[in-house]
């Protein structure tokens, strides 16, 4: 049953990321430092990042190809929540929890969110045409946000467009980025915890590989945030077990067969070489603390062709 009615609220991805693409990164040697959470039900079938082709360049007969990992539910096969090229493009997309009505009668037929990032990744125009065409179908989708972080030889840009009313797409420029479920213009006490413990590890300088891992561990905070005025104004109709639940980095209901999935962490060099790690909870299995758990990790290292 909580299940169900959590799902009623568009509330079944939850995702959260946090990242700097500014002079913070650079001053230890990245231009890209990022790491996200993907929760999810646990029955939600869902495949590892791989590289897959997403579009035919006609200059060149090539094949545009986009890292992520990939929605396998019956219906939305393909679809994802995070993906890169190599032609220095990233998208993330995460829903806006809607905990104050049910779903209106036929909002179940708009379309799949999926694949915008595949989209946009193979947009030929600039990031913000993409928004601005984006914005013109709005309404074709439930709520959501989407950031964007575009790489050129010389710059990084970051861009962030959420489809509710009266928001326009609009350029981020701050040091530290932290995007939740919460509404436009707002956000959750748990995303600024994550912003300042992302913060934190960037000032301690560490080794690439430690860096890692203590990028999973910001990701993988199990302090609940709560209460939280503004979780709590989107979430009036949902039990308040589920709000302290979901007020955690690190998602993990049981109760309802719902939590964290996939976490990545994507690292980019000031030579543009690529560090990409995925780690998969195996949720099926029920483990009490994270060292217990059932873990697929899968990284790939490349370079971008920018």
């Amino acid at each position: 049953k909580g299940s169900q009615i959590f799902s009623v609220y568009r509330s079944d991805t939850m995702c959260i990321v946090f990242f700097s693409a500014g002079s913070k990164a650079k001053q230890h040697g990245y231009r890209l430092i990022l790491v996200s959470n993907r929760d999810e039900f646990y029955s939600r079938k869902t495949a590892i990042s791989s590289w897959n082709e997403i579009h035919k360049l006609e200059v060149t007969g090539r094949c545009l190809q986009m890292i992520s990992g990939t929605d396998q539910q019956e219906g939305k096969e393909g679809g994802t929540w995070l993906g890169m090229t190599k032609q220095g493009r990233i998208g993330i997309l995460l829903n806006v929890f809607q905990g104050n009505k049910k779903l209106q009668e036929g909002s179940c037929n708009v379309g799949g969110r999926g694949f915008i990032i595949s989209d946009f990744l193979k947009w030929n125009g600039s990031p913000e045409s993409f928004l601005m065409q984006l914005n013109e179908e709005k309404d074709s989708y439930q709520p959501f946000h989407l950031v964007t972080i575009s790489l050129s030889k010389n710059e990084e840009k970051v861009h962030h467009y959420c489809n509710t009313p009266d928001y326009q797409p609009q350029e981020l420029k701050s040091e530290i980025i932290g995007v939740g479920n919460h509404l436009p213009n707002k956000s959750w006490k748990k995303v600024e915890a994550g912003k300042a413990a992302l913060d934190d590890v960037i000032l301690k300088n560490y080794p690439k590989e430690l860096l890692v891992e203590k990028l999973f561990e910001v990701v993988s905070s199990n302090e609940r945030h709560f209460p939280d005025h503004e979780l709590e104004s989107q979430g009036l109709l949902v039990e308040e077990s589920i709000l302290q639940g979901i007020s955690s980095i690190f998602v993990k209901l049981d109760n309802i067969q719902y939590g964290t999935r996939t976490q990545t962490v994507i690292l980019i060099d000031e030579n543009d070489e690529v560090t990409f790690v995925e780690r998969t909870f195996d949720c099926t299995e029920k483990f009490s603390a994270l060292d217990d758990a059932k873990v697929t990790m899968v990284q790939h290292q490349f370079k971008l062709n920018i």
